[in-house]
């Protein structure tokens, strides 16, 4: 209870191979891009992956073909107590809400060197594995989000520790033509990965003297999309057309509350009017909540579930694929041939388009009529329709050798 937890992998630890650590800090998302390509090279590394939230592995779990993969390629996962620690974190809580600057470095420092510690890490996996050595961990892996503190600590035991930032998600971050490449040495820290040069200018200012690797699209390569359907034959309900909704919940900091109940009461309706069955998709970070629930319980349970599927599979066995506003979903609906439609924008703050109507990757919406006038047009959809946006979507989102190339990099910097 007040020790962080390690659970094995079906990826057999061999001392004999070099270490890469893969760190989860919020939610299973993070670890959505980069399984393709620790699946392709769990053979030539031993795998650890730590998950500071339980929550992430939780929900990681509840998506079961991705979990099943994950403990094919992970030799150990560390999960970290809540409980460790917590009364140091809660002063220090205290201490940052009232200001007290001095006390709350104190605390911060005692975390740092007590709740992310490499000893009690090494311990632990010793245990289970005796020739366990941090010398070993050759590469760390995280997401763009934020700098994990584990990071540090690994990068102060050894600064020539190779460090991999990778997509958080397939989110397209900007609409400008590809920008020139910027690479240094192979063997300098910091290691970019990016899903298109398209995101450089995004990203080239917050890492300086790094090197950028456009890779591509690993989750959507035809051979991981295979694993994870495996070839299966989707049947459609006969009664109903299904309609998958990658969906998410409401919170009052960034959506009109008026206008999200309007928007989920419209798809109700359209549902309801049309004998369709909507399967709801939440994002790990915005799940159902009870301004959702409280409209989804007010109509029949047969209109309409909830899924944990992952999102490729919810989106190859429907008939249609709605997306909210501004969400990277739109691409998974484009890798399994499904032109989406996108719904309008309901933030506090509005955009007027989005990078994926922009990019002419999706249908937009406005209002009910418009939902409902395109929904029935994809239900028959024009051969025209059809090729433009597929054609859109695969000029941008490469997927060719995508986890070959990131394999190539991985295993040149174990070398280091």
């Amino acid at each position: 209870m007040f020790n962080h937890k390690v659970s094995f992998g079906q990826n057999k630890f061999k001392p004999n191979k070099k270490s890469l650590i893969l760190i989860i800090r919020k939610q299973p998302g993070e670890i959505d891009w980069i399984l393709p390509i620790l699946n392709e090279i769990k053979n030539n590394v031993n795998i650890l992956v730590i998950f500071e939230k339980k929550i992430a592995l939780k929900l990681l779990r509840e998506n079961k073909r991705l979990f099943k993969i994950f403990e094919q390629t992970a030799s150990f996962y560390f999960c970290q107590s809540f409980f460790r620690s917590f009364l140091t974190r809660f002063l220090n809580k205290i201490c940052q809400e009232s200001n007290l600057k001095f006390l709350s470095n104190y605390f911060s420092k005692l975390i740092f060197d007590k709740y992310y510690s490499l000893e009690n890490f090494e311990y632990l996996i010793r245990q289970n594995q005796p020739k366990f050595d941090l010398k070993d961990v050759k590469i760390l892996c995280q997401d763009f989000t934020d700098n994990s503190p584990w990071v540090k600590k690994f990068y102060d035991l050894n600064n020539f520790v190779n460090i991999i930032h990778y997509p958080h998600t397939t989110n397209i971050f900007s609409t400008n033509k590809e920008s020139k490449l910027k690479q240094n040495n192979l063997n300098s820290t910091n290691h970019i990965f990016l899903s298109s040069f398209r995101d450089l200018n995004f990203f080239k200012k917050k890492y300086v003297n790094s090197n950028f690797y456009e890779i591509g699209y690993p989750k959507y390569s035809r051979s991981w999309l295979k694993k994870i359907h495996f070839n299966k034959k989707i049947k459609n309900e006969v009664s109903k057309t299904r309609i998958f909704i990658a969906y998410k919940g409401y919170d009052r900091f960034k959506y009109n509350l008026g206008e999200y109940k309007e928007q989920l009461n419209s798809l109700f309706l359209i549902a309801k009017k049309n004998n369709f069955q909507l399967l709801f998709k939440f994002h790990p970070n915005a799940q159902e909540e009870k301004e959702f629930l409280n409209i989804a319980n007010s109509y029949s349970k047969n209109l309409w579930k909830i899924t944990k599927k992952h999102l490729h599979l919810g989106s190859h066995e429907s008939k249609i694929f709605i997306s909210f506003f501004s969400n990277a979903a739109v691409l998974d609906a484009l890798a399994s041939n499904k032109i989406p439609i996108e719904l309008w924008d309901i933030k506090l703050k509005k955009d007027e388009l989005s990078n994926y109507s922009k990019l002419k990757l999706c249908i937009s919406v406005k209002n009910y009529a418009e939902l409902e006038k395109k929904i029935h047009l994809l239900i028959e959809p024009k051969k025209k329709l059809n090729a433009g946006f597929l054609k859109n979507y695969k000029k941008i989102v490469k997927t060719e050798k995508s986890i070959s190339k990131a394999k190539k990099i991985i295993i040149q910097l174990l070398r280091f």
